[in-house]
């Protein structure tokens, strides 16, 4: 999962969302968890938050209980209740476990709802979640992954404005996941691999694999690759260190040009060029808000014009880089 990054961005437009009924499953994940975040998030878009679904009945009323101060009320449903039916949502959000996703999705295409998926999108392989994918865009439907990370690329280019990402050769990106293992690599490898695509658009493949790790337990861990397409290659290298601290750390880098997350009072974010002057850090909105709420405007647009939804051939192939990346893993 993502981990939360911040409060609902203050002065944005509250039309985005206007007129869509939104479940959020997984509104109440105390470890890593985005739900609650969510589902403020789309509610000061100007969505309904209709109901959430968590494991259980009473956690689905404490998650309720923290909603209030916001003015949410939704309706409260335990996981095996058949909150789709009953409450015909246009949106969920899936912000429950993993190994939940798959299901949900799946639910989500038969009752004809539109779906914001927290990465990974699911661990059933890649060619079930291609087939999914097809199967909405097929039914007019969106479904989209939390990959938040891309629209961090004008913080980069603001901090290094003779920067050009359609040059770029080399680049790196610094995450502090608590997850060990298999786990963690699986759990985040659509953040790097989301604005990689950005840098270098198109099919890709990926030669040169290479792991760095002590052992399943370590701390950190180490990831280098070359991202190959049509007009170029691009040298990857991924580096997961559990630094214990809170928020985690984070920052990327292009050619070496560095892009460091800042997360100060009230989950505000920044950022900067270096991580010792936090004082010339930029702001460009909270990235995960930004995602949502470009879904959300899409999904309207949709709704209200009939227009078709073209297939996200960058999600497909994402699916199957990781699923590649994750054998690499296994093999090592």
């Amino acid at each position: 999962m993502t981990s939360p990054s911040s409060q609902p961005t203050p002065d944005k437009p509250q039309a985005i969302g206007d007129g869509l009924r939104v479940a959020v499953v997984g509104a109440r994940r105390t470890v890593m968890g985005t739900g609650g975040f969510l589902a403020r998030q789309a509610h000061a878009s100007g969505a309904e938050i209709v109901a959430i679904v968590c494991s259980n009945y009473d956690s689905a009323r404490a998650a309720s209980e923290e909603l209030l101060a916001d003015g949410i009320r939704p309706e409260v449903y335990a996981e095996e209740e058949d909150m789709l039916a009953e409450m015909n949502p246009d949106v969920v959000i899936i912000a429950s476990p993993t190994n939940t996703h798959i299901d949900w999705i799946q639910q989500c295409l038969d009752s004809q709802a539109h779906v914001f998926c927290e990465k990974p999108l699911s661990t059933s392989g890649a060619k079930h979640c291609d087939d999914l994918i097809r199967a909405f865009s097929a039914n007019e439907l969106l479904i989209i992954e939390n990959c938040q990370w891309p629209f961090t690329l004008d913080a980069w280019q603001t901090l290094h404005p003779l920067g050009d990402i359609a040059t770029a050769r080399k680049f790196s990106m610094l995450l502090s996941p608590k997850l060990r293992g298999e786990h963690r690599w699986q759990d985040i490898l659509s953040h790097p691999l989301s604005l990689i695509q950005k840098i270098s658009p198109g099919p890709a493949h990926i030669e040169k694999v290479a792991y760095a790790e002590h052992s399943s337990d370590s701390l950190d861990s180490a990831l280098r690759f070359e991202y190959c397409t049509h007009s170029r290659v691009l040298e990857c290298e991924i580096i997961l260190e559990d630094m214990g601290t809170l928020p985690p750390p984070a920052e990327y880098s292009i050619d070496d040009k560095l892009c460091h997350r800042i997360i100060g009072e009230h989950y505000q974010m920044q950022f900067a060029a270096h991580a010792n002057e936090p004082q010339n850090a930029v702001s460009v909105g909270d990235p995960m808000e930004q995602n949502l709420h470009q879904f959300l405007k899409r999904v309207n647009l949709v709704t209200s014009s009939r227009a078709s939804v073209a297939i996200d051939e960058d999600l497909i192939r994402r699916q199957y880089l990781v699923e590649a990346l994750l054998a690499d893993y296994q093999r090592r």
